[in-house]
């Protein structure tokens, strides 16, 4: 059969088409090796592609700890478990065992042990091994890169980190044209790296010319891939089915006490005292609910919505989530959970003039860190081209026109509840001005769309709201230059919660009076609109009308002493005030975690509030009480002490030696079994303020005793002063030669010192301790109406508020990583947020997490402490005016009853 001519430019076409692939491979491969000094070995010209490897049948079980194992792990077995799904012959398992450390997969006839071996596996079982023998042997080589990871040294990683940055320069991913197995692997490296996330802080494109941009691309990029949300995803059900485990346990174990206490009624009557039988009540009359603050009951139907709700978080990504973005999470998150439904998390990018990319990304971080992974994840802009056929809908119909009124003239005619003349002209001229708007054009840029309801309202919010305005300024960040007009919030939001079936739309207080705004216009917009599209991961059916959701609302959650306007934390960020939105000064939620909230007292607190409308301005203090319950049961215990410092010399020990010590006394049952190496020396250092205080007491009880805490107590036989005149209690001490009583067990009375060990061989720890003051604080002033009242202000702090105390610390700290939490012993919990890299110029940093008491740990700490209070809550500082107001008119009456008293 005679080939036509077409079929011979077709081959052709794909002959040169295979060639330029293989030719860029190679220059790939060629890259890879010029980069990371791959020994260069001969390249054949026809290399063949590398057949599927056949995957023996039999049972596959991946064993880690799910409460360990890292995301990578997890997304390795999706993949490979969705790709094996029909395989009968291949039963691919992951069992959670707690106390597994490193993953290992029990194969057919084998054992795979490691990390990066069980990732690879996974992906060759999945058949994503690469297109052919070169991109598997660049798999890898990567896969290699990221177990080095771990071994490098500071100065060896960042020179890995900018060969890869240079690397990453043209690429999305490491291997080819998709997500490989080493992409994966290496991700997985870099997230566990503190040397990574320190390197993190210093790319910030686009206006960031240093730094490993390309690098931090492909991280973000990854980061917020679907796989890697799916892994959290699954996480995050496996650990809500370890929670619902737990419950039904718990609640087992209440159920066989109660009916054990049945069997008991004499016992029960003496205990809650004879012939008691009415339940209890509260001050109201009403049944007495244990103490709940507010319920979580909210009227929803459950045999309604059953498995049906649909709940949305909208976050407008020109900000990262603060902590009252955090409560408008869990209580839709858990709306959601506890009716069985489906969430939708959906990006409100309305407004190219304040959205970024880095918001997004950050946003969905935020998310996933308060253990949110949402049924569905959209953009307002995904909907733009439907709001745009809208808009022209409701112009036609005479609901909306176009109106060049000045914006404050506009605001004035509103307030005034004043009609001007472009509300009634005519439909013609509102589509040309709508035409002029989409185009961009000089008239179009000065002119609005407002959709028309009713301006004589007391409801400010329904004076003919503005629906479209025009902008041809700013470039979306999704979209481009495409359109040249943009929604405003108002009108898009009722349009894409009913495309998104929504059912259930929770909005904060402050939205009260935008709720009936919210009502008209999907009255005049949606109803008896059909769905114009399909989304099946929330029940949404195409053609089928569009439904109102039904709205509720909720208080604003508020602290004092403290700013959560985006607006304003935004311009602390670029007045250089704060180093970025991760601050932790600032109540955004990668603030507050890097300052050591932990989310588990974060959402109990959430808890407290449920959905109660009243509005409150909450204080810190009960927040960080939680959050103290939670670290001091799981936390190790360390020694510091600061540069104000006494040595003491041990005559009868050694220079150099060791024990080992638990991490914690033993009520801390969480931390039994673990132990630190202790270093102990002939030379240890104790606080100056503390060790002249068990000077003092000594002194009062006639000893010389002390106790170097989890070691021995000590003999003070000599205290040595600095040169000068004056008795003892006046000079400096210098030096205290004492001995070791290492048998004396006589601890009673005796002063017990924080103390670190000096071995001769710089072993000691330079760190910093940091504390942190409020940004913000109030002043009282003059009311504005009536300056002979006074009112509270919140005005930005201008005392400093990062505040450093340099110390040292025990051996034992150089093994933690960031983000680690230890105790200090006598000065609180801090976190760590820079760990000490071996340079004495370069301290390892430790920000202090607020215990929120007023009263400082111990005297010790109230002794170093830079910050006055760690609550300062406002209705103290006001109570604290009044008292000053009132000794104040107490001075003022009785002056003028001593002039009175002189006259006469």
């Amino acid at each position: 059969m005679a080939l036509t001519s077409a079929t011979l430019n077709a081959l052709s076409q794909r002959q040169n088409e295979c060639e330029r692939q293989m030719q860029s491979l190679q220059s790939e491969v060629t890259a890879f090796q010029k980069h990371f000094k791959v020994p260069v070995t001969e390249l054949i010209a026809d290399i063949p592609s590398s057949s599927s490897l056949e995957v023996p049948s039999g049972k596959y079980a991946i064993t880690a700890s799910l409460a360990k194992t890292p995301l990578d792990i997890i997304a390795a077995y999706l993949v490979a478990e969705k790709a094996l799904r029909s395989n009968d012959s291949i039963k691919l398992v992951l069992v959670d065992k707690e106390d597994v450390h490193t993953p290992k997969i029990n194969a057919p006839k084998t054992e795979i042990v490691g990390h990066g071996n069980v990732i690879r596996l996974l992906y060759r079982m999945a058949g994503r091994d690469g297109g052919n023998v070169l991109e598997s042997a660049q798999i890898d080589q990567w896969m290699m890169k990221s177990v080095e990871i771990a071994k490098m040294n500071k100065e060896e990683f960042k020179k890995f980190i900018d060969t890869l940055n240079e690397y990453l320069q043209l690429r999305s991913f490491l291997v080819g044209y998709d997500l490989k197995a080493c992409d994966v692997s290496l991700w997985g490296a870099l997230k566990k790296n503190t040397v990574w996330q320190q390197l993190m802080d210093t790319a910030q494109p686009p206006i960031a010319k240093d730094g490993p941009i390309n690098v931090k691309r492909w991280f973000t990029t990854l980061e917020a891939s679907p796989l890697l949300m799916e892994a959290q995803s699954f996480l995050c059900k496996q650990a809500e089915k370890k929670q619902l485990g737990a419950a039904k346990k718990e609640k087992a174990a209440a159920k066989n006490q109660k009916k054990t206490a049945k069997k008991q009624p004499q016992q029960n009557e003496q205990q809650n005292g004879k012939g008691n039988k009415k339940k209890g009540k509260d001050k109201n009359g009403g049944k007495s609910k244990g103490g709940t603050a507010a319920s979580w009951d909210i009227g929803i139907s459950k045999e309604e919505y059953d498995g049906k709700i649909v709940t949305r978080f909208p976050p407008e990504p020109s900000g990262y989530l603060h902590i009252g973005h955090a409560k408008a999470v869990v209580i839709n998150w858990k709306v959601s959970r506890q009716f069985h439904g489906k969430m939708v998390v959906r990006l409100d990018d309305t407004n190219p003039a304040k959205e970024k990319a880095e918001f997004e990304v950050n946003i969905l971080r935020d998310l996933r860190t308060l253990g949110v992974v949402p049924d569905m994840l959209s953009h307002t802009s995904d909907y733009f081209d439907y709001y745009l056929q809208c808009c022209t809908r409701v112009i036609e119909q005479g609901h909306a026109y176009c109106d060049p009124t000045p914006a404050a003239d506009m605001k004035d005619e509103r307030n005034a509840k004043i009609e001007n003349v472009y509300r009634t002209q005519s439909v013609a001229e509102n589509l040309r001005l709508w035409q002029e708007m989409q185009k961009g054009s000089e008239e179009g840029q000065r002119t609005c769309v407002r959709i028309r309801l009713d301006m004589q309202s007391d409801n400010g919010t329904l004076r003919d709201p503005t629906i479209y305005r025009c902008n041809v300024k700013d470039v979306h960040h999704r979209t481009g230059a495409k359109y040249r007009v943009y929604p405003t919030y108002d009108f898009a939001c009722p349009i894409v919660d009913s495309l998104e079936g929504i059912t259930h739309a929770f909005r904060s207080k402050e939205y009260n009076e935008r709720n009936e705004q919210y009502k008209q216009i999907w009255r005049i917009v949606c109803d008896g609109q059909a769905a114009p599209f399909a989304f099946e991961s929330v029940g949404v059916q195409q053609n089928a009308p569009l439904q109102l959701p039904n709205m509720f609302q909720f208080s604003r959650l508020d602290f004092a002493r403290t700013e959560l306007s985006k607006r304003k934390l935004a311009k602390l960020i670029e007045r250089g005030v704060v180093s970025g939105w991760d601050d932790p000064r600032l109540p955004t939620v990668q603030g507050i975690t890097r300052r050591g909230l932990q989310i588990e007292a974060l959402d109990k607190f959430i808890m407290d509030q449920a959905m109660s409308d009243r509005n409150t301005e909450q204080e810190w203090d009960k927040i960080w009480a939680y959050n103290y319950d939670i670290l001091d049961a799981k936390v190790g215990r360390y020694f510091a002490v600061s540069e104000d410092r006494v040595l003491i010399e041990l005559s009868n020990v050694a220079p150099m030696s060791c024990k080992q010590v638990p991490l914690a006394p033993p009520k801390y049952e969480a931390l039994a079994g673990q132990s630190k190496i202790l270093e102990v020396s002939n030379r240890v250092y104790v606080e100056r303020f503390e060790f002249e205080e068990a000077m003092r007491k000594n002194a009062e009880k006639q000893q010389s005793r002390m106790i170097l805490m989890s070691w021995a107590i000590i003999n003070v036989d000599k205290v040595v002063y600095a040169d000068g005149d004056g008795d003892d209690e006046q000079k400096r001490v210098t030096v205290v030669q004492a001995t070791l009583e290492a048998t004396n067990t006589d601890f009673k009375g005796k002063p017990p010192l924080n103390w670190v060990a000096d071995n001769g061989v710089n072993n000691l720890v330079p760190i910093k301790l940091v504390e942190l003051d409020y940004i913000f604080n109030y002043e009282q002033r003059p009311k504005e109406d009536d300056e002979k009242k006074m009112e509270l202000v919140l005005v930005e702090n201008t005392k400093p508020t990062w505040l450093e105390t340099n110390a040292f610390a025990e051996t034992a700290v150089r093994s933690l990583s960031k983000g680690d939490i230890v105790q200090f012993i006598k000065l609180g919990l801090f976190i760590l947020d820079k760990p000490y890299m071996g340079r004495a110029d370069e301290p390892a940093v430790f920000i202090h997490i607020p215990d929120g008491k007023e009263k400082k740990m111990s005297k010790v700490w109230q002794h170093l402490s830079k910050v006055d209070s760690g609550i300062g809550s406002k209705s103290s500082i006001s109570l604290d005016a009044k008292k000053e107001a009132k000794q104040a008119n107490k001075k003022s009456n009785k002056k003028k009853k001593d002039k009175k008293k002189n006259k006469q």
